[in-house]
């Protein structure tokens, strides 16, 4: 099991201090590239196998990291792409990013972001990959990236921040 069954995060007004706790648990470390008052936001749902988060940062960010091994890790940014940049690759609007264990996380910001989440483990995500899409999924691991189609950006957004918002409660 790699996340704590039921744990659900919901912590808003956050300052970098408050961020950082959260970001430890994943060997991550949070720098600020802007100035001003930053405000953070987190709402995380875990189940055993899943992991779901969105993270919103006021000003622009530098992450860089580590995520649970034997884990696929996808994201996507709601909001504040322009400029974001993973792994030296600029990153566009339609782009979930695909990282791989081993990999660090390294994405920057230009501005305010919202970024969407999702870890799963390894084996559950090529399974479901390669049974839904007919191929086998080394064959977009090179790229590290899936582009979404325009029309369903919105929807595959709209979804996962109901997931999140409807489902995760208020605990934490």
């Amino acid at each position: 099991m790699l996340f704590p069954s039921g744990y659900i995060i919901d912590a808003s007004d956050l300052t970098l201090d408050d961020m950082q706790v959260y970001a430890k648990a994943w060997d991550v470390q949070l720098s600020l590239l802007g100035k001003g008052n930053y405000k953070g936001m987190i709402k995380a749902l875990h189940t055993p196998n899943i992991q779901i988060g969105f993270t919103m940062h006021s000003l622009p960010v530098l992450i860089k990291g580590t995520f649970p091994k034997e884990t696929i890790l996808l994201f996507f940014f709601h909001k504040g792409t322009a400029g974001s940049v993973y792994l030296d690759h600029k990153i566009s609007i339609d782009e979930v990013v695909i990282g791989q264990e081993g990999e660090e996380i390294d994405f920057s910001t230009a501005q305010a972001c919202n970024v969407i989440t999702i870890a799963v483990e390894k084996h559950l995500f090529k399974t479901f990959f390669e049974n839904y899409f007919h191929c086998p999924l080394s064959s977009i691991m090179l790229d590290k990236k899936i582009i979404l189609k325009e029309d369903h950006i919105e929807e595959s957004i709209s979804f996962f921040l109901s997931i999140i918002f409807k489902w995760g409660g208020g605990r934490r």
